[in-house]
């Protein structure tokens, strides 16, 4: 540990008080100046470190290792060297200024650097609030992929069992048309059996015929369509499994933007933490 006074207390006692309060290994045993309302004085009290108007007071003490004279005057010099223990060192002159303009660009540094940290600190909130809302829509929208899947998936199943149901109706139909057929075919021959007698009856056979072969040209121009609209239905639920696949797919990409949103949330909690950190070199 290196004990240390402070000779001045106007802007090169507080630059050099900024420069060693943070060292551990550095003991800052007090400062030194006639004016109380000097700047270093004022922050020396608010560090809670001795301050002294009267210097040999000060340099006089034989626990000092080091002591810094950042007045330049030659009085003062003078006055140290009479009262300063035998046993420390005395900086002074281009020495103590070196150190006096090192220690003021740290303490210019450290207030550029405490502002980048408050404007990194700033950003890093802005993100993580951000960050923040992402996760919910990004649930929002793979529930609406699913939910959008499923619904289709059901109305396609919906469509094919209608048409399944529709073709079980054609059957009959059919079924029906070429049982009317017959039996116009049958009531035609029983009618020339009649002769004369089953005229009026052949009319309503040939009738019933005429129906029956009508019904069954129809059932299969209706079967033509259904025929062509099972196909493309057939399309549709290849395009759905697609879809499906599709959708698990975005799912899956989803998590992946979910879990790269959270790491950036990460990030944006170590740009405050460093920020602070920043703050706390000052």
């Amino acid at each position: 540990m290196t004990i240390i006074g402070i000779v001045g207390g106007g802007q090169g006692g507080y630059s050099m008080l900024r420069a060693f309060k943070g060292i551990d290994e550095v003991e800052i045993m007090g400062i030194s100046d006639i004016n109380d309302d000097a700047k270093g004085m004022i922050f020396a009290k608010e560090l809670g470190i001795p301050t002294y108007n009267d210097l040999t007071k000060l340099v006089e003490k034989p626990q000092l290792d080091i002591v810094i004279d950042v007045t330049g005057v030659e009085k003062v010099r003078e006055m140290i060297l009479e009262h300063k223990s035998p046993g420390a060192m005395f900086v002074e002159g281009q020495a103590a200024k070196l150190m006096w303009y090192l220690a003021k660009q740290k303490d210019e540094m450290l207030s550029e650097l405490n502002e980048q940290a408050q404007q990194l600190a700033g950003m890093g909130e802005e993100l993580n609030a951000t960050v923040e809302q992402v996760p919910g829509i990004i649930n929002e929208v793979s529930v609406f992929i699913q939910d959008y899947g499923k619904t289709l998936s059901g109305s396609v199943n919906d469509v094919k069992k209608h048409l399944d149901d529709t073709d079980e109706v054609l059957q009959f139909i059919r079924k029906v048309a070429d049982q009317t057929k017959l039996l116009g075919l049958n009531a035609a021959i029983e009618a020339a059996r009649a002769g004369e007698h089953g005229k009026g009856f052949a009319v309503v056979a040939e009738e019933v015929r005429k129906l029956a072969e009508h019904s069954a040209s129809s059932v299969k121009k209706i079967s033509t369509i259904m025929k062509n609209l099972e196909e493309a239905m057939l399309g549709i639920i290849n395009s759905v499994e697609e879809n499906n696949k599709l959708t698990e797919r975005q799912v899956a990409a989803t998590e992946q933007v979910s879990y790269a949103v959270n790491q950036l949330g990460q990030l944006a909690d170590d740009m405050s933490s460093f920020s602070h950190k920043l703050s706390d070199l000052q």
